[in-house]
């Protein structure tokens, strides 16, 4: 089981399953991401910046 720990506002979340649920959250971050973008990030500042927060620990996880 992998485990992956992320940090939004100054909350810590953590997240723990297979590969392949991590590429399919990843997708899903990812997707969401675009989400905001087309009806507004501004509107949408919380579910973006959880989401942006997700890709980037997943990310870092690769290059750490």
């Amino acid at each position: 089981m992998n485990q992956i720990t992320f940090e939004v506002d100054g909350k810590f979340f953590r997240m723990s399953g297979t590969v392949a649920g991590f590429e399919q959250r990843f997708f899903d971050a990812f997707c969401l991401i675009v989400w905001c973008k087309r009806r507004g990030i501004e509107k949408n500042q919380s579910f973006f910046q959880e989401n942006a927060a997700y890709l980037t620990a997943f990310l870092q996880s690769f290059f750490t």
